[in-house]
């Protein structure tokens, strides 16, 4: 119940992992209709793809991406958490 009320209240759901295997905490995150921010690393690739934004699996990048998500989550994070919300 306690994961579910923080899913409900964030904005976005970041996994900057340098390797995962299958992420199970993307898949809730996605369910919850989250927009999903992760590295582009095997697992993370095959989950997210299409359905969140992938970025390099560095600090830079991971920066990059939050500071664009960030200011206005209709350009980017919206339509990803709408497709998330469908696959997860």
């Amino acid at each position: 119940d306690d994961l579910i009320k923080e899913y409900a209240t964030a904005e976005l759901f970041v996994l900057p992992s340098d390797r995962e295997g299958m992420a199970l905490v993307v898949l809730e995150a996605m369910a919850a209709g989250l927009p999903v921010l992760a590295t582009a690393v095997p697992g993370h690739i095959e989950t997210v793809e299409g359905a969140g934004v992938l970025v390099e699996p560095t600090q830079k990048a991971l920066a990059a991406a939050i500071d664009r998500l960030a200011p206005d989550r209709s350009d980017l994070a919206a339509p990803a958490a709408a497709a998330a919300r469908t696959r997860g």
